[in-house]
């Protein structure tokens, strides 16, 4: 699953076309994700293509957290190339889709950058009558940067063109109910809900290699670790769980582990109330090939949105956790998709995000041998019933064939495997 090149219009002449910036990005979740189902549609007999930004003149810029002046300065001029960069990245998609010949064909843009879902729309104007479009929301970037910095004027402007890009859409799809109400809110009109999937690890992780990690924390085999894992952005508020640690500092039994990067993170890092904690760990970033391992050695995992931003994301860590048999802490709101999905499994607790006694009185709950294993169990059996990719493939096929043409289809998946 490579990344395709920007400077070809070879990648664009397939059935269905899938345009994300970060395709090429191997530690993207969303890229992931994207290149699976393409895979998956590949193999069903559909020609696919996945077209992303050369990652190598477009790195991903965290915020600093510190350094003063110098630090943001640089970063500002690095946000500068950037926005370039995606510029050229839109030019190259729109041409692209204009000079191949006027066959039925499915463009699929997700998210990010600003403008991907306008390419489509631009080079059907200019003649591709038979190009038809799909938005996949999987994260309002700019609403969450809004709930905290209401007067962010760029983040205005790019939420200003992605709702453009939805409503010139002949589809649009997202990831929750609760980011479909908000679409329909704000764009007035309808999205199809396709829940994303996650997937199982590919077999058991290595029994001394979890105990390995484990140890690496100071716990033992009797030990609950609560484990936050992945990137931490501003809108994954994680100051209420450091506030429930120090209260269970006295409990011998709960360790509290933090694995990842991310703006929240760094911030914790540099605060001097976990440091005090002797029940609290920071980790690092794994690589991909260490993840499985890394899950594998939390048994409660936590995740976190902050609840004015419901509706503009659906944490994918929750899923991770369900596919592996983790009971899941989600500190949130209880109108939000992952939420509602922990709570239908019977594989977890939600609780707000501000208040350290209730998150407090979750751990314990969660810290029980037999609720935990139960609710492991129920998330195993919930899982692939609801968010496996076997089951969602054939939800996107029904879509896709929608977002034909009139009197054009694509070929049957039967007929695909019977050909193959």
């Amino acid at each position: 699953m490579t990344g395709m090149r920007t400077d070809s219009n070879k990648p664009l002449a397939a059935q269905v076309v899938f345009l994300y910036k970060g395709a090429n990005r191997p530690a993207d979740a969303t890229a992931r994700v994207v290149h699976q189902l393409a895979g998956r549609l590949q193999a069903a007999g559909l020609m696919t293509s996945v077209h992303g930004m050369d990652d190598r003149t477009h790195p991903h810029r965290p915020r600093p957290v510190d350094g003063g002046i110098a630090a943001q300065v640089r970063y500002g001029f690095g946000k500068a190339r950037d926005l370039l960069a995606e510029s050229r990245f839109l030019l190259q998609t729109a041409v692209g889709l204009t000079r191949l010949p006027d066959d039925p064909q499915v463009i699929v843009s997700v998210d990010y950058p600003t403008g991907i879902g306008l390419t489509p729309f631009v080079a059907r104007k200019l003649g591709r009558r038979k190009l038809h479009t799909i938005s996949w929301v999987m994260d309002d970037f700019q609403d969450q940067k809004l709930a905290s910095h209401p007067w962010a004027l760029d983040a205005r402007l790019r939420r200003i063109v992605d709702r453009l890009a939805l409503r010139t859409a002949d589809i649009v799809v997202t990831i929750g109910t609760c980011m479909a109400d908000r679409i329909a809110r704000e764009v007035h009109r309808s999205a199809e809900v396709i829940r994303v999937w996650a997937a199982a690890p590919k077999g058991t992780p290595d029994p001394e290699a979890v105990a390995a990690v484990r140890a690496g924390w100071g716990a033992g085999p009797e030990t609950t670790v609560v484990l936050y894992s992945g990137h931490a952005a501003p809108h994954h508020p994680l100051e209420a769980l450091v506030d429930a640690a120090a209260e269970l500092v006295d409990d011998e039994r709960i360790l509290f582990v933090v694995s990842g990067v991310g703006v929240e993170l760094e911030r914790l890092r540099r605060s001097s109330k976990p440091a005090t904690l002797s029940n609290w760990r920071f980790g690092r970033q794994v690589p991909k090939d260490q993840v499985d391992t890394l899950l594998a050695a939390g048994d409660v995992h936590v995740v976190s949105l902050a609840e004015n931003v419901t509706g503009t994301c659906v944490p994918s860590k929750t899923y991770a956790a369900l596919a592996r048999g983790k009971p899941v802490l989600f500190m949130g709101s209880v109108e939000g998709q992952a939420a509602q999905d922990v709570l239908e499994a019977g594989a977890g607790l939600v609780v707000p995000t501000d208040d350290p006694e209730a998150i407090r009185n979750a751990v314990l709950q969660l810290a029980e041998p037999n609720l935990a294993e139960a609710m492991g169990r129920a998330a195993a059996d919930w899982w692939p019933r609801n968010i496996s990719l076997d089951v969602l493939v054939d939800v996107w096929r029904r879509v896709i064939d929608d977002g034909m043409p009139s009197g054009a289809h694509l070929p049957s998946v039967t007929a695909a495997k019977k050909g193959g």
